[in-house]
């Protein structure tokens, strides 16, 4: 049974919550201690940096998902079928070296081409917890057999595995901490829901 998404989220991404932690030594005495969850990423993220191996992986920075209801259909045009997908303010940004909310008054201009590939271009904004704007532009391709794309159509929940939904994400964020999104490559995976998309971004080092 999936977790609910609050309990995905701590896990991943860790809380602000102490937990206690028990433990038996080997004469047998119960040992304790309180600490804060860390989450698998972070923790992921922080062994990945101190690990001096050369087959280090990426290690994923953000974790932004959009709210997109309310379709606006421009309806079929020479080159496919277009639509605008609001993106309202408040979803999530979570990551290792950034956290904040999405930012409203945006949208995907969305084309679905005639051999059924939808191609997004997204531009919208981040506000990180420390009052930065940083701008997004999201171009990339979604598709998969037909039966599948009817059911995330139909407002099914499809495993992302069953179909393709890559993106190359382009920040441009104000000289200073996030400097680094504006000198860096990230590749991104989606998951697309019935009232929501779910994105997973990584920086290629």
């Amino acid at each position: 049974q999936e977790l609910p998404e609050e309990i995905q989220d701590c896990v991943l991404f860790g809380n602000n919550f102490e937990v206690k932690v028990r433990w038996k030594n080997r004469f047998g005495r119960e040992l304790s201690y309180r600490t804060g969850f860390e989450g698998v990423l972070p923790y992921v993220e922080r062994k990945w940096t101190e690990t001096e191996s050369e087959y280090r992986f990426p290690a994923p920075d953000l974790k932004p998902w959009q709210l997109s209801v309310m379709v606006e259909a421009i309806g079929a045009t020479p080159d496919g079928t277009r639509r605008i997908i609001p993106i309202y303010e408040g979803g999530s940004v979570v990551g290792p070296l950034i956290r904040g909310k999405l930012l409203g008054n945006a949208a995907d201009w969305q084309l679905t081409r005639h051999d059924g590939v939808t191609v997004a271009d997204a531009t919208y904004a981040l506000q990180t917890d420390d009052g930065a704007v940083i701008q997004i532009r999201n171009r990339g391709l979604r598709h998969g057999p037909p039966e599948v794309i009817a059911r995330l159509a139909a407002g099914d929940v499809v495993d992302p595995a069953e179909y393709y939904f890559r993106t190359i994400p382009e920040f441009i964020a104000p000289t200073g901490k996030y400097d680094w999104l504006n000198r860096s490559v990230f590749v991104c995976a989606g998951a697309r829901y019935a009232a929501s998309i779910k994105l997973w971004v990584w920086r290629v080092v």
